[in-house]
């Protein structure tokens, strides 16, 4: 997928985002967006393939290899 079309998925991280706060409480946090090439899960397929950074091809490197 394109870097514009990851930023339409959830990120994963956030999905299984809980804390934990005093008195035992359980806090679930909103699932966001993902944020694309400024994460650090973010990868490229391969940049020889494209010509322009809108086709350039990634996936979520915490989600593994597609």
């Amino acid at each position: 997928m394109t870097e514009e079309e990851a930023k339409t998925k959830t990120c994963h991280r956030t999905l299984a985002l809980v804390v934990t706060v005093p008195e035992n409480r359980t806090i679930h946090i909103d699932p966001k967006p993902c944020i694309g090439s400024a994460c650090m899960a973010f990868r490229w397929v391969d940049k020889q393939d494209w010509e322009t950074i809108k086709d350039a091809k990634c996936y979520c490197g915490l989600a593994g290899k597609p």
